[in-house]
């Protein structure tokens, strides 16, 4: 499907590779020809004295091909001149005929063997010329294929594997794309950084004419991750190319060609184009980090990470959503910190903090995925989760009191960290708003609270 002209030249290659060489090959379009004619003279043949070509178009290049094409031209000017004519007959009301054929125009020259002069006395003067305006036909193609490709990517992998194409066109053995582990991993583009991150770990982004696998790390002291690279027993003639983004070298390439001359004009626009493609996508990806981070920032509590009052309003507004429309049950539990003042009356501040900490972590991993766990104020947690039954609310509660009598039981500080909590379930198409379940659950969490101090002052007695 499409490039009919690329397709001509491997027609032309499979022909003479088979070993039955046609007398002529006729081309749908003189496009075509020429490539198939470029195929048959790189294989050693002559046309027409071997295989004779012909086009059709009659393009003005057909003269100045070598050999000149033989081809037919489409009869334009004599089909408008017998429409005029046909026009004129219908307004002087004679019967015309439906159907009207002209006859396209054969325009003989050298490739069929018709002519044998030679336009400019050169034979090779114009091989050259179209043997150059054809390769930059190709590379045009590949690279707005390439970029093309680059425009939708959303990983590193996919990002180099658009490299494929151009690596075919310049007929490398092997290439290697070594990009600084730093960026690769994310965070030290878009933000600080050094302007040469060659020095220290270099990973492997790309497998073409080697096994060496995708992501693999190693020193840039290496060069590349290859064994044997100069084992001193063969020549070898490798390039290295620098992949240089604003103010920042991203990494390099490692070629080893076939041809060490013929294509410099077209290798610096690919490499400036990769250049370019692979520096915007590292850099739209460290800035999505540094959004992320940013929002983290404002959403979460520094000293829990637990998510703030914002936090909550944006990501349990969502949760409540969800029920509503789901119909779904939802759950808020409130918790507080049981005898927070004289843990930092008696060992300060620094033990109010940890024991916030210790409440904070045990509340995270005890909560199940996808539930909204927030620092409310300086003691005192909410945490919101939609579609949880009772039983399954009562064993997370439970959690945070096994997890935080692991961390008194190992923790060897004087004084040990517990948390009341309380909670209230209401079914979605029953939610007015959170505010008012929040209240039902805070006055449950004080109900636990309030037993618990009665069951310790029992207990003193």
């Amino acid at each position: 499907y499409g490039e009919f002209w690329k397709k001509s030249a491997d027609c032309a290659r499979e022909f003479i590779e088979s070993g039955d060489i046609p007398q002529a090959i006729v081309c749908a379009s003189d496009t075509m020809a020429f490539f198939c004619m470029d195929q048959i003279k790189q294989m050693g043949l002559r046309i027409p004295e071997d295989i004779i070509v012909t086009g059709f178009d009659g393009i003005k290049d057909c003269e100045t091909y070598s050999p000149t094409l033989t081809t037919v031209r489409r009869a334009f000017a004599e089909s408008g001149v017998r429409a005029v004519e046909l026009l004129e007959d219908i307004w002087s009301g004679k019967d015309c005929p439906d159907e009207i054929y002209v006859d396209s125009v054969l325009v003989k020259h050298q490739s069929c063997g018709c002519t044998s002069k030679y336009k400019h006395g050169d034979p090779n003067y114009y091989g050259a010329k179209y043997g150059s305006l054809n390769a930059f036909m190709e590379f045009t193609s590949k690279l707005m294929e390439m970029n093309a490709m680059f425009a939708g990517v959303q990983t590193s992998r996919e990002l180099f594997e658009t490299l494929h194409t151009g690596a075919a066109f310049f007929r490398f053995r092997k290439l290697y794309v070594c990009i600084c582990s730093e960026i690769e991993k994310g965070g030290s583009f878009a933000v600080g950084g050094s302007s040469s991150c060659c020095g220290g770990k270099m990973t492997s982004m790309l497998e073409y004419g080697h096994d060496t696998p995708f992501g693999t790390e190693f020193s840039s002291s290496d060069l590349i991750p290859e064994k044997d690279f100069l084992n001193g027993e063969k020549a070898v003639f490798w390039g290295f190319s620098p992949l240089y983004f604003s103010d920042k070298i991203i990494g390099y390439m490692a070629y080893e060609p076939t041809r060490t001359r013929g294509a410099g004009d077209f290798f610096g626009t690919w490499l400036t184009a990769i250049s370019n493609n692979v520096g915007n996508f590292y850099m739209k990806k460290d800035l999505e980090l540094v959004v992320k981070k940013l929002e983290d920032l404002n959403v979460r509590d520094p000293l829990t990470e637990l998510y703030n009052r914002r936090g909550m309003e944006k990501f349990g507004g969502e949760a409540v959503r969800r029920a509503k429309e789901s119909d779904l049950p939802l759950t808020i539990i409130c918790a507080d910190i049981d005898g927070l003042k004289p843990i930092n009356d008696k060992w300060g501040h620094e033990a109010g903090d940890n024991a916030i900490k210790q409440t904070a972590d045990a509340i995270a991993k005890a909560m199940p995925l996808g539930s909204v766990c927030t620092r409310t104020g300086g003691d005192e947690f909410s945490i919101i989760i939609c579609g949880a039954s009772d039983s399954e609310i009562e064993h997370y509660i439970n959690k945070v009191s096994e997890l935080l009598s692991q961390y008194n039981s190992t923790s060897g500080l004087p004084y040990k960290v517990g948390c009341s909590c309380g909670y209230c379930t209401v079914c979605g198409s029953g939610i007015g708003s959170a505010e008012s379940v929040a209240k039902l659950a805070d006055e449950n969490m004080y109900r636990v609270k309030s037993q618990k101090k009665e069951a310790q002052r029992s207990s003193q007695q």
